[in-house]
């Protein structure tokens, strides 16, 4: 499969209409979601390396986006999907900051110290 900028772009512009649709467009939904996750993990170098430089967040995010999702769900009963999405990515991804400068970053620093 080629990557490409446009093939990027065309995934990205039709994700957003595909979590409203129903029927085939639901079906291409995985497609388009895979197709821009490989593109950002492969496409070398560039701005979208060195999103990293203020912290990895990912794994706070990892670790606290289904218990936020969960929680969301509970306050508002039959949300939809883009909502949730809406309502969760923003606490996630502002508890994986917070969980990075307090508690990752300061641990591992630690890692390579020798006990006395």
């Amino acid at each position: 499969m080629p990557w490409s900028w446009p093939l990027f772009a065309a995934a990205a512009l039709a994700l957003p209409a595909m979590l409203w649709a129903k029927g085939f467009a639901l079906v291409l939904y995985p497609l388009a979601l895979t197709c821009l996750v490989l593109w950002l993990a492969l496409v070398p170098g560039g701005v979208l390396r060195s999103y990293n430089q203020l912290g990895d967040y990912s794994y706070g995010f990892y670790l606290w986006q289904f218990p936020l999702q969960q929680c969301v769900v509970l306050a508002r009963p039959g949300i939809t999907q883009p909502d949730l999405l809406l309502w969760s990515l923003p606490a996630a991804l502002a508890l994986a900051v917070v969980s990075w400068h307090l508690i990752e970053s300061p641990a591992l620093a630690m890692k390579d110290r020798r006990p006395r």
